[in-house]
């Protein structure tokens, strides 16, 4: 499972080396258009769905509870989680620091992330 797939490179690459079966999922809509045009794009095939997985009902979406019982993932074990979460503060992202050609393909969302996913999680593992 790749969490916060963004464009889904990371998810793509493992499907395409590893050849393992890999769901990526994202909050931004935009971000898994992205994902699945590329998928399309490179002819390797990944399951991709939104969850906000900050969310408290981040469970339900992932099982199916939400309403969309074939986006259900719960049920599946996951030998490997990775995660390339948003990690560019808003003042990097609007300063010269990001290269043009980061904005130019990836949306703001998926690189713009305060470090909220990195408190709740973090707090949560320890």
């Amino acid at each position: 499972m790749d969490i916060c797939c963004g464009t889904g490179c990371i998810a793509l690459t493992l499907k395409r080396q590893l050849g393992c079966e890999v769901v990526g999922v994202d909050i931004s809509e935009e971000a898994l258009e992205l994902s699945r045009e590329n998928s399309l794009r490179n002819g390797v095939e990944v399951q991709f769905m939104r969850c906000d997985v900050l969310s408290a009902d981040a469970g339900d979406v992932l099982s199916g509870d939400a309403g969309d019982p074939s986006s259900a993932v719960a049920a599946q074990q996951f030998d490997l989680i990775v995660s390339n979460p948003p990690y560019i503060s808003m003042d990097d992202y609007t300063s010269s620091e990001v290269a043009k050609s980061v904005k130019l393909y990836e949306p703001q969302l998926a690189l713009v992330g305060g470090g909220e996913f990195y408190r709740v999680h973090v707090r949560a593992w320890l």
